[in-house]
């Protein structure tokens, strides 16, 4: 008879979701000190459609550690993380129970963890894409639709050889604003085809949009630098100590504790480990082997012939 129930006994002897993710963009760490145990969640998320492509974890914990990373691995999987909505510690409590059934009191610290797990890949993911989100072009390109990239996309498609931008370009053959604007004038004035008229009208308005944006950008980021300078002239000491302490090196201390603790517990929990398989036989155990053994081995030699 199993120490588990039928479905935690399950996922612990046959885990669906077990292992690394190879190409993981998130990834979280939960521990718990009651058991010593951690569970680490590493997920691959597409940064466009927010879908989770691959949750997997490993855990050093027992089988109600791992069926609650399992079974949370697996509600997390191919889900858009909009349908998720706030999915917050209850919510993934509530989604493990769900699956494999509510947990003992005295086994809440494992479902626990796999949720710490969760909302920390999700933290680090949210990192990520902030970190993605950063530069000039990625600010056009979100709040006015238009970056470099969108114009050379659009200019190396029509820009060929008979193409319809082709009589914009210059000496070396780019499109510049310049050059398409005087070949607008100059289709214009000749009655040139009018799908080339179209086109240049076209990308004419992509770049002045493009400085258009470049402006706006410029202008706000230099009316956000004079909000900041003025708001800086009106914090506190304790205004100053959150900013410094708290928001900048508070976070990152948390996290290297929490590294240092999950790193130190998975030690701690394999070197219990060697010392429980070592002394797993007492003494007592060992003696009624060693006569156990003792008396095979006189028999043996009684049916040999040698006292």
């Amino acid at each position: 008879m199993s120490f588990y129930p039928p479905e935690v006994h399950c996922r612990f002897l046959a885990p669906k979701f077990a292992g690394r993710t190879c190409t993981a963009n998130a990834a979280g760490t939960g521990a718990s000190f009651k058991c010593g145990c951690f569970v680490r969640f590493s997920m691959s998320i597409d940064p466009k459609i927010k879908k989770i492509l691959e949750a997997t974890y490993t855990t050093n914990g027992c089988g109600y550690m791992a069926a609650a990373a399992d079974a949370i691995a697996e509600e997390l999987s191919g889900k858009i993380l909009t349908e998720l909505g706030s999915a917050g510690h209850d919510g993934i409590l509530n989604a493990i129970a769900a699956i494999v059934g509510p947990y003992p009191e005295t086994r809440q610290h494992c479902a626990s963890a796999a949720a710490e797990a969760v909302a920390a890949a999700f933290g680090d993911f949210r990192a990520f894409l902030i970190e993605e989100f950063s530069g000039e072009q990625a600010l056009l390109c979100t709040c006015f639709g238009v970056s470099e990239k969108t114009i050379e996309e659009y200019v190396e498609e029509h820009a060929v050889e008979e193409g319809l931008l082709f009589d914009a370009t210059d000496d070396d053959g780019k499109v510049t604003n310049k050059t398409a604007t005087d070949r607008l004038k100059a289709a214009k004035a000749e009655g040139a085809d009018r799908d080339e008229i179209k086109a240049l009208v076209h990308v004419v308005g992509l770049f002045k949009a493009e400085t258009a944006a470049k402006k706006a950008g410029k202008d706000a980021r230099l009316n956000l630098d004079q909000l900041t300078l003025k708001q800086y002239t009106q914090l506190g000491t304790a205004d100053v100590q959150s900013l410094v302490i708290d928001d900048k090196w508070g976070d990152r201390i948390a996290g290297g504790v929490n590294a240092e603790r999950a790193a130190l517990i998975q030690k701690l929990v394999e070197r219990l480990n060697v010392l429980g398989e070592r002394y797993e036989q007492t003494v007592g155990d060992l003696d009624a082997e060693v006569e156990s053994l003792s008396e095979k081995v006189a028999a043996h030699l009684a049916a040999m012939g040698i006292a």
